[in-house]
């Protein structure tokens, strides 16, 4: 019979368990997002891998080192590719989903031509989406979930002294390559800056998730994930009117090469309100922004083990 520490409460795991169940976990929602994603169960499919692969990367990386690296590396690797891979079917997704709405309320002339467009990008979309479903196959997702696992058992014995300030490290330096990309997206403004700070805010966000399901980090942090949640989102609203407005306007030059200049004219309007849109996220990032790219003067910390 175990005898629980003064207060009742059970010790807690060392490290090494801890890290191990959190990244088993995360590995069981991206096997769940990959199935959906297989089977075309609902239209978040993608989306949901797309974050899962996000999320399981970014604990691979928190916690190099701890894990074996042959294994680690080519599960990274994997999963790369299948992200990529992904890519082109969620922005098909996510154009139909805005555009459909938006035909409804435009001028008569217009919703009949935007009605066959978007009817046009809905098909291609079915189609990327069957298409993402091939690289989802049972033996293509085992051949990431087994050196995910291979990689973590490492972690199935005793806690090493080295785990947790390594990861301490790593997600300092996630955290300055954050900040560095934000203050340059401020400055330039432009997309290309945008999207990058997009993707680095991402990896903060989810190395701090990771390290949280870990049971390792201060409980005071400086950013937390609700406050990159929230730059995350607004970025993310800009890179898809930035996308969106590029799939626009190819249209509206495709229509001026066909002798159609009237029918690309009447998109002006639709193009400059999304427009409009990118700049109102814009000003919400560069709003948020001040809170995150002042380094703190107590630097976030992963607690130490306690065993």
């Amino acid at each position: 019979m175990s005898v629980l520490p003064i207060g009742g409460e059970p010790p807690r795991p060392p490290a090494s368990k801890r890290v191990r169940r959190a990244l088993l976990a995360i590995l069981e929602k991206f096997e769940e997002a990959a199935d959906r994603t297989r089977r075309l169960a609902d239209p978040e499919a993608i989306h949901d891998l797309r974050v899962a692969i996000r999320r399981l990367s970014a604990a691979l990386s928190l916690w190099r080192g701890t894990l074996r690296e042959p294994p680690r590396r080519k599960a990274v690797r994997r999963l790369r590719r299948l992200r990529r891979a992904l890519g082109a079917a969620r922005e098909l997704e996510v154009h139909v989903a805005d555009l459909e709405p938006r035909s409804g309320v435009q001028s008569f002339v217009l919703r009949l031509q935007l009605a066959e467009w978007v009817g046009g990008l809905r098909r291609e979309m079915e189609r990327a989406r069957h298409h993402a479903a091939t690289h989802v196959s049972a033996r293509r997702i085992r051949r990431i979930v087994r050196p995910v696992k291979r990689a973590a058992r490492t972690l199935a014995g005793d806690a090493t002294a080295a785990t947790l300030p390594a990861a301490d490290e790593r997600l300092a330096i996630v955290a300055a390559k954050a900040r560095e990309a934000m203050i340059v997206a401020a400055t330039l403004g432009d997309d290309e800056s945008l999207h990058a700070a997009r993707v680095a805010t991402k990896k903060w966000r989810y190395s701090i998730e990771a390290a949280d399901a870990a049971e390792a980090r201060d409980a005071k942090p400086h950013a937390g994930p609700a406050v990159l949640r929230d730059v995350q989102r607004a970025l993310g609203e800009v890179q898809d009117r930035a996308t969106l407005r590029q799939r626009l306007v190819a249209y509206a030059t495709q229509l001026r090469e066909q002798n159609l200049g009237a029918q690309a004219a009447s998109l002006g309007p639709l193009i400059a309100e999304i427009d409009g849109e990118r700049r109102t996220a814009v000003e919400t990032f560069l709003r948020l922004t001040p809170v995150l790219t002042e380094p703190p003067s107590d630097p976030v910390r992963i607690l130490p083990d306690s065993t």
